[in-house]
């Protein structure tokens, strides 16, 4: 069993830590590139809404960041389960962040 089939993540040490999009989350279809392109700012943790807005993709080895496939912006409901997720993310990211000393992004 993965570490994110069981809802737990790596505790945080001088290594960054290894963290996957969760595969069972089906979401509403959002592509690899549109989840590599999102940020802490797209989600309204009071709201429960994640804003997928923008889309990374590699071509000849060069990441670049465009729109998404079809141009427009949505807005994805987070379920309990999924914010849960999001919420220890995010302190496991800081957690590193306080170590290497580096501001979270």
């Amino acid at each position: 069993m993965s570490p994110m089939s069981s809802g737990s993540l790596p505790q945080p040490t001088s290594r960054r830590p290894s963290w996957r999009w969760p595969s069972s989350w089906g979401g509403d279809g959002a592509r690899r590139g549109e989840l590599c392109a999102l940020r802490w700012a797209d989600v309204n943790w009071p709201r429960r809404v994640l804003t997928i807005a923008r889309s990374l993709t590699e071509i000849d080895g060069v990441a670049s960041e465009g729109p998404t496939k079809s141009h427009q912006r949505r807005d994805v409901a987070l379920d309990d389960a999924l914010l849960a997720l999001l919420t220890k993310r995010r302190a496991d990211q800081e957690s590193y962040a306080a170590v290497v000393g580096q501001p979270r992004g």
